[in-house]
């Protein structure tokens, strides 16, 4: 594969992003909350319908712009019609600015979908394209830029090793969404941690040895909170290291288990 474009996750702030898939009607205010507690990247789609809510938030924070970083994703129906000069539109009507754009999802037209979506970039539409569930004999499929990124969902029970690895060898950066496993595996991340004197007396919680662990698996992780407590947690991941032993005995919990495992391809 050639090679990809450049990192855009060069500022630490935004090496973790907001996931805000299903915040429904409450994703302004919660993006409202993240904004002023710190977070810098947010993360939305059109199949999320709240692009719009997004926008607002980041408009009323008074944050200067270049300060954030801003992902949307095209929606498969469009990435199917060929629409995506006209999803690019949409998305930028309702966010004012886009960092990042991606493909939400493979489809057959995807290969034609995603030289339309280049020729957005060169029209100075956007700045930086990707996909997102992508497979690495997707990825091939891909004429030059390769993706920016590659969204995928990620964690210590799904780790993605081969697909990462093609990934990592073409620069392809991995995000990782649904990074807590939706915390239905909680029990077992606190369970992995147990025995870790020094660890423990920093007192983590469990979602943040996720997100460390995420990190430094070179992995930007996407978690999603209405929490405002989650929200100041999840975001101090960025100032956690986990001891080398740790992070080993997170990497044995690998069992395929999936939130979403209709959209994993390999």
């Amino acid at each position: 594969m050639t090679s990809a474009q450049s990192n855009p996750f060069k500022r630490l702030s935004w090496r973790i992003g907001l996931g805000t898939y299903r915040l429904g009607i409450e994703t302004e205010s919660v993006v409202s909350r993240a904004l002023a507690l710190g977070w810098r990247h947010i993360d939305t789609a059109a199949l999320y319908r709240n692009e719009a809510a997004v926008g607002a938030a980041i408009r009323a924070s008074g944050i200067p712009r270049h300060e954030l970083f801003v992902t949307t994703k095209i929606h498969v129906d469009d990435i199917a019609r060929f629409q995506i000069a006209e999803a690019v539109e949409r998305a930028l009507t309702r966010l004012g600015q886009i960092d990042l754009i991606l493909l939400h999802g493979w489809r057959p037209q995807a290969p034609e979908a995603w030289a339309m979506l280049t020729e957005q970039v060169d029209r100075g539409r956007v700045p930086l394209i990707g996909v997102s569930n992508f497979a690495a004999d997707d990825l091939m499929k891909l004429a030059p830029p390769l993706p920016a990124v590659n969204q995928i969902e990620m964690s210590p029970f799904l780790q993605r090793r081969a697909l990462r690895g093609a990934m990592s060898a073409s620069r392809i950066v991995t995000v990782a969404h649904s990074p807590l496993a939706k915390a239905k595996r909680m029990n077992a991340i606190a369970t992995a941690m147990a025995g870790f004197c020094d660890w423990q007396r920093k007192n983590p919680t469990p979602a943040q040895a996720l997100l460390s662990w995420s990190i430094a698996r070179n992995a930007v992780p996407l978690p999603r909170s209405r929490n405002e407590t989650h929200l100041r947690e999840n975001l101090s991941a960025l100032d956690i290291e986990l001891e080398p032993d740790l992070l080993a005995r997170l990497d044995l919990l690998e069992d395929g288990f999936s939130t979403h495992p209709r959209s994993i391809r390999e």
